[in-house]
């Protein structure tokens, strides 16, 4: 049971923080650590490869706003708040802009706390244009990041959910931070299931990624207190053992997920 579902209770967490994207923000401006810096680059310049010159950009769900520190084209950043970074208030769940009015949605670290990601999903490709793109960076639920989420009892997670049913309730709809870290495991584990559901979108990546920087990052939002810092001198090491480590024992070893999906009509 301990590999198939875990829910923490909240005075569990053992890490600080929680949702406090003010102090994220200032941490990641102030105090260059160097593997947080390494970690948010790995998860958002590779989006660059599928972003154009001119494309119209949104990201839902940008938090702390560290997107455009990487992405090299226009962007607008979008949240359920009214920090200085955000440039719209956009709620994930019910989005008021036109259909097929945007070339590129990027979710970083959102989709696992979607309440309903199927529709969510649909909803995000009747927004795109033809040949629009949904880039996604988010977990993946081998079992080290288990064994991780479970030590931390930061978030939990649900392979036994129905991710494909409209019905099925992922995360509380009333909590932007409810987690279920295996949403994006089971919606992309099986491509032609996928397909199934969603015969306007293709996925052109679908990649797994991410060790150790990870853990040595000491957490993006949530903070943990007792990781020290990794020399700069080091990083390349463990961006080689990262490699490695989703090549030879992604799902033993992995902890992210990358995912791009072209609108073909």
């Amino acid at each position: 049971m301990f590999l198939k579902s875990y829910i923490p209770k909240k005075t569990d967490n053992l890490m600080h923080n929680v949702g406090d994207v003010v102090n994220a923000r200032k941490y990641f401006l102030q105090n260059k650590r160097n593997s947080l810096y390494a970690l948010l680059e790995t998860r958002y310049c590779w989006m660059n490869d599928f972003i154009q010159k001119g494309d119209s950009i949104l990201e839902l769900g940008s938090g702390a706003g560290f997107a455009k520190s990487f992405i090299k084209e226009p962007m607008v950043t979008s949240d359920v708040t009214d920090h200085e970074w955000i440039d719209k208030y956009i709620d994930a769940n019910n989005i008021e802009i036109s259909h097929n009015s945007i070339d590129v949605i990027i979710l970083s670290h959102m989709l696992h706390h979607i309440a309903k990601p199927i529709i969510f999903l649909k909803n995000l490709s009747d927004l795109l244009k033809s040949n629009g793109r949904i880039i996604i960076q988010d977990i993946y639920t081998s079992l080290f990041m288990k064994i991780l989420l479970r030590v931390m009892q930061h978030e939990g997670w649900s392979d036994t959910v129905n991710v494909f049913s409209k019905d099925a309730i992922c995360n509380q709809p009333d909590d932007p931070w409810s987690a279920n870290c295996s949403i994006p495991k089971l919606l992309f584990q099986n491509e032609n299931k996928f397909h199934e559901y969603f015969p306007e979108l293709k996925i052109v990546k679908n990649s797994i990624n991410e060790c150790l920087l990870f853990p040595l990052s000491g957490g993006v939002i949530a903070k943990s207190n007792f990781i020290p810092d990794c020399p700069k001198i080091l990083i390349p090491f463990v961006k080689t053992f990262d490699n490695l480590a989703a090549k030879l024992l992604p799902n033993i070893l992995s902890v992210g997920k990358s995912i791009v999906l072209q609108k073909n009509r």
